[in-house]
């Protein structure tokens, strides 16, 4: 099975599947520590790439409260952390810094200011009410 998995892997070679895990941080730490169970059994897959957009502090918080998450090694304590854990996991890591509350003020004062097209305009398409199936209500929403 593997080897005919690694096989249909050579034949798509430039094509890559690109998995996007949102809001892992908000679920249980059971939820946590088995999704990322799993998702280290597909992290050899070549032509994978799994992109996690989580809190890290979160996750960590959540692998201790979990049996066998983290390996434990008194030898090399490094790698019974729930950080070490996260850091074998992943690859790349990105940090972005938080969102300053006077940045977010100032773009919803720059949303709201606009008197025409912007926010505007789409809460007035709203306010018609929907015009075609009910997922375009949400799609407008969503943007």
């Amino acid at each position: 099975m593997a080897g005919e998995r690694r096989e249909a892997g050579r034949r798509t070679r430039r094509k890559r599947l690109i998995f996007f895990i949102d809001e892992l941080d908000r679920c249980s730490a059971e939820d946590i520590a088995e999704t990322l169970k799993a998702l280290r059994t597909f992290l050899d897959q070549e032509n994978c790439v799994f992109v996690v957009a989580a809190d890290r502090d979160v996750l960590e918080a959540a692998l201790p409260k979990s049996e066998q998450t983290t390996p434990i090694n008194a030898e090399m304590p490094y790698y019974s952390t729930a950080g070490a854990y996260l850091d074998k996991i992943f690859q790349h890591q990105i940090t972005l810094p938080p969102l300053r509350s006077r940045s977010l003020a100032k773009f919803a004062r720059t949303l709201t200011s606009e008197t025409e097209g912007g926010i505007w305009e789409e809460l007035a398409e709203m306010e018609k009410g929907p015009t075609g199936p009910p997922r375009s209500s949400t799609w407008c929403c969503s943007r």
